[in-house]
């Protein structure tokens, strides 16, 4: 059955509205944090603080939780379906030997440890694989493609926002002090902004891929229109060389074009194997 491209862009702009509004919430939760942390300075300063006072605070921060850990869970959700797509498409765009597949690209991320680098990774694959500006015709060239800058601020803003919020087991302990709840309100202001900034770089990220794998496969289109490749071997670079021939797999013809072809593997002959006198793909110089 032929593998057909299928577009990441719906998934991408609802992950994009999903972690918004996370984002929002989020910002949200600072500020109600710090009014939180003032009302506990007065209370630990020896201040009166009314019980009316007391408990609208409570149920604010109670009401910001719950919004909170709702728009966690859709937002979570909404940029897992975008990235089990995203990684989906690779093989869609030529990239053979993928390491990741979609499911797993998925699942590293509740693998205790693994969550720790696996998902670092995949998102490494996914957008080296999307990108657009490499030779069409060589299945390998995507691993040589520049790793985007921002990667590393993302999962090391997202780790440390992490290591913050794990910090907040005090506010489940009968026997913090209110400075215990001063310095643990501090903890979640710093998690919430360095989580933030992970949102907004992981956002980012996820737009310029899913814009590079459109812009890669309408790469390949062109290739195919003008005849330097044909449809079939799009999806046969991510099977490897030279795949067994079955009815399955067997490319339409391909239309004239300028370049000669290996007379071993058919494959039209890019200008560097004119130059060098070996095919690209079956490193074959018998058509020298």
């Amino acid at each position: 059955m032929k593998q057909q491209y299928r577009p990441a862009k719906s998934r991408a702009n609802w992950a994009t509205f999903f972690l918004a509004v996370f984002g929002l919430i989020a910002i949200a939760s600072i500020i109600s944090t710090i009014a939180e942390i003032g009302l506990l300075q007065r209370i630990n300063s020896g201040e009166f603080v009314s019980d009316a006072e007391a408990v609208s605070n409570d149920n604010r921060q109670r009401a910001i939780g719950l919004l909170y850990s709702t728009a966690f869970v859709a937002a979570a959700i909404a940029f897992l379906v975008w990235i089990r797509r995203a990684s989906d498409n690779l093989a869609r765009l030529g990239v053979r030997e993928q390491r990741f597949s979609p499911g797993w690209a998925v699942g590293w991320w509740f693998i205790p440890f693994a969550w720790l680098f696996r998902p670092y990774q995949v998102m490494k694959e996914i957008w080296k694989g999307s990108y657009p500006e490499i030779d069409a015709k060589n299945p390998d060239a995507w691993t040589d493609s520049p790793t985007s800058r921002l990667l590393g601020p993302w999962w090391g803003a997202w780790l440390l926002s992490l290591w913050a919020a794990n910090s907040l087991s005090v506010l489940f302990s009968s026997d913090a002090t209110v400075s215990d709840l001063i310095v643990s309100g501090y903890r979640s202001v710093a998690s919430d902004a360095i989580g933030t900034v992970a949102l907004v770089l992981v956002v980012i990220l996820m737009r310029r891929i899913t814009s590079n794998q459109d812009k890669k496969h309408l790469v390949y289109q062109t290739l195919i229109e003008e005849g330097a490749i044909t449809e079939g071997e799009v999806t046969e670079t991510a099977q490897g060389p030279n795949p067994p021939v079955s009815a399955g797999n067997l490319a339409p013809p391909a239309q004239p074009s300028q370049n000669p072809r290996c007379p071993k593997c058919r494959n039209a002959m890019a200008a560097q194997d004119l130059a060098y006198g070996i095919c690209h793909r079956c490193r074959s110089s018998s058509a020298f």
